[in-house]
Order: C-alpha cells, then sequence, then structure tokens
C-alpha cells in the first residue's frame, strides 16, 4: 500500500498538481465514450476533450480550490495521507454530482454521483501522486568488490 511520504511537496509539485485536478477529469470522460463506441468517436475525442476542459474550469473550479484548502490544512496538520487524498477527491466528486442532480432536480442520476466520487477520488490519488512522487525508492545496496 501507499504510505504517507515523508518527504515535502515544492511549489512547482503543487502547480503541476493542481493543473491535473484540472486536466484528469475532462480526460477520463472524453475516453470512456470513445472506448465504449468504437472507431466512430475517435475523431471527436480531442474536441470533446477541450470542451470538457472548460467545462472543467468553470464548474470545478470551487471544487479544486475547496480541495486545495483542505490538502493545506492536512499538510499542515502532517495528515496529507494518500487516503485522505482519495477522501477530498470522492467528496468534491460526489458533491459536483448532487450538485448536477439538484440542477436537473432528479434523483435519476445517482449513479453519475457515484461515477463522479469514484473519477474524485482517483484524481485525488493522481494529485497525491503528483505531488509527492508516492513511495521513496529503497535504495539499491551492492556488495563490494571481492578482493582477490
Amino acid at each position: 500500500m501507499l504510505r504517507r511520504c515523508s518527504k515535502r511537496t515544492t511549489l512547482p509539485r503543487a502547480a503541476c498538481a493542481f493543473a491535473f485536478a484540472f486536466v484528469f477529469p475532462p480526460f477520463v470522460f472524453s475516453i470512456i465514450p470513445t472506448a465504449t463506441s468504437g472507431w466512430d468517436l475517435i475523431a471527436q475525442a480531442p474536441g470533446t476533450f477541450f470542451m470538457l476542459m472548460i467545462i472543467s474550469v468553470i464548474f470545478g473550479w470551487p471544487l479544486v480550490m475547496a480541495g486545495g484548502l483542505a490538502w493545506m490544512l492536512l499538510a499542515r496538520l502532517g495528515r496529507h495521507h494518500v487516503w485522505s487524498a482519495m477522501l477530498v477527491g470522492g467528496a468534491a466528486g460526489a458533491g459536483l454530482g448532487e450538485f448536477f442532480a439538484s440542477i436537473v432536480d432528479d434523483h435519476a442520476n445517482d449513479p453519475m454521483t457515484l461515477i463522479l466520487a469514484a473519477i474524485g477520488a482517483a484524481t485525488g490519488l493522481g494529485v497525491w501522486l503528483v505531488a509527492y512522487g508516492g513511495r521513496e525508492r529503497p535504495p539499491i545496496v551492492t556488495r563490494p568488490p571481492l578482493a582477490l
């Protein structure tokens, strides 16, 4: 399992993590229809991605900022574990799903809330991996040369 990394993140890694939070969900939602319907929509995937990027910036910035504030608080408390990043991402995705369900005023979109929560948890995991780089690799132990 992934554990909390002992090292701190840097400002460029944090900026890349915030950019990843905006880019990853549109990428997933532009790939899913392409993968399920075959080669029919492969030409539409780049246009769908850029359209979803705009929607991600419009609807996603409050959730990304709330996630960033939660990340800052957890980092300050020393509790920036991988599971907490996934929980924050999942809560942000579920919040967006509930927002969309309240706009439609129909709770038939409950599977959408679950899907958005799962993609939010994956985004939280990706943000944590970009920001902290995962686990540190153990040092390579070499044997000393034989003295003949």
